[in-house]
């Protein structure tokens, strides 16, 4: 919870003072409560601890010492210090709540601090690039503050982009991909940690209320509420990689990862749920009402995913068979998506349009490039998305593919 504050007065109170000296008092007090707070965080291992106070010293020190005998290479080390500082106390913290097995406020609290501190961490970075490498953002009416880095991180972390700060240079572009990446990444898949942990401990706490033995959930779709949280967690991954995919413009859509992991965890209802819900809600906001029909597909891939699933073949002790899936998806896929663009005078997906330009120069035929192209799209945007569902399973529930059986 101190953690916490402190984080906040950094967001909440800082920007307010940063123009005036007190600002700078100001800073140096909340950073030195920002690492006295993160210590007592993971006070609970002594090696963490030792690493920390090591980490601790530099950061305080120049922290300080900046305030008082302003050096560019002083706040240049400061920078680095905070960064190094704030990565590997998010990694402490992230890794001991992903452990939990009982989700409490201070799970939460945890949560929430990872967050930030994700979004002051790439500030500071935005803050060196800048200071390196002199013109890397153009920052049009707002100034060249930290307050103004700290607002342009947390706006790049959720992927909403207002365009108020520009990135020109080449490294400031990719420190913001990484941003991207990092903050869909983190709300897919960390915060839908925290779900499950707490649905498995309602569960385990019900069993041993009634006296009953505790024992592998199937894989009904209401018989627990991991099923139910996994869907959401689908859903939420569905939409925020394709809204990542379409910012970036990569010739992809990586829409359906999801809904192989809620197949793989939950059975092919939770999946076919997941890749409805996810289309209906790209169709309403990213893109036109039409894309609706494309809830169809999702359900083409959860039931593809659950067949090669229970034939064994989606296991990571055997890739090739992974591939295979993969790519037999993809096509069932293209066939589905054609049939249905040319049924109903579709217009083809822009984003992709790359691809079916460069494949009509090779052909010489618009047809066979249009054709080629979604095939093309379809088997490779299929397979590793299959590929990062399967490695997101084993990650997060421990299994390499199907108990059941064993793949022949």
């Amino acid at each position: 919870m101190f953690l916490l504050v402190f984080l906040l007065a950094f967001i909440l109170v800082f920007p307010f003072f940063e123009q005036f000296r007190i600002g700078d008092i100001l800073l140096v007090v909340i950073m030195t409560g920002l690492l006295i707070s993160a210590v007592y965080n993971v006070s609970e291992n002594s090696r963490e601890v030792a690493i920390t106070l090591l980490l601790l010293i530099p950061t305080a020190l120049t922290s300080w010492a900046n305030f008082f005998i302003p050096s560019r290479w002083v706040f240049l080390v400061q920078i680095v210090s905070v960064i190094i500082f704030l990565v590997y106390t998010q990694g402490i913290i992230l890794r001991r709540v992903m452990q939990t097995r009982h989700v409490t406020e201070n799970e939460i609290f945890s949560a929430v601090s990872v967050y930030i501190m994700i979004g002051l961490a790439y500030a500071f970075v935005y803050q060196f690039v800048e200071l390196v490498i002199p013109g890397s953002f153009l920052f049009g009416s707002v100034g060249r503050s930290f307050s103004s880095f700290m607002f342009f991180s947390f706006e790049t972390l959720a992927t909403v982009g207002f365009g108020d700060i520009t990135v020109i240079t080449p490294l400031a572009r990719s420190v913001a991909i990484l941003e991207m990446i990092t903050g869909v990444m983190y709300l897919a898949i960390f915060i839908g940690v925290l779900v499950n942990a707490h649905y498995r401990f309602r569960d385990e706490s019900w069993d041993e209320e009634s006296g009953a033995k505790t024992e592998e959930k199937g894989h009904g779709l209401f018989r627990s509420g991991g099923p139910v949280s996994l869907i959401i967690i689908a859903v939420l991954v569905n939409v925020a990689s394709a809204i990542t995919i379409i910012s970036l413009k990569i010739p992809l859509y990586f829409d359906t990862w999801g809904t192989s992991l809620a197949v793989i965890h939950s059975g092919f209802p939770a999946g076919a749920i997941a890749g409805i819900v996810s289309n209906l809600i790209m169709a309403f906001t990213v893109k036109t009402p039409i894309a609706a029909i494309w809830s169809a597909d999702g359900v083409l891939i959860a039931a593809m995913t659950w067949g090669f699933w229970r034939k064994g073949w989606i296991d990571l002790r055997y890739p090739t068979r992974i591939i295979t899936t993969g790519l037999l998806s993809g096509a069932a896929s293209a066939i589905f998506v054609i049939v249905m663009t040319t049924a109903l005078s579709l217009t083809p997906y822009s984003g992709t349009l790359v691809v079916s330009r460069f494949l009509t120069d090779v052909t010489g035929n618009p047809l066979l490039g249009n054709l080629t192209e979604q095939f093309a799209v379809e088997l490779v945007d299929k397979t590793l998305s299959l590929f990062l569902a399967v490695v997101t399973a084993f990650l997060i529930f421990g299994t390499p593919g199907p108990v059941q059986k064993t793949p022949k």
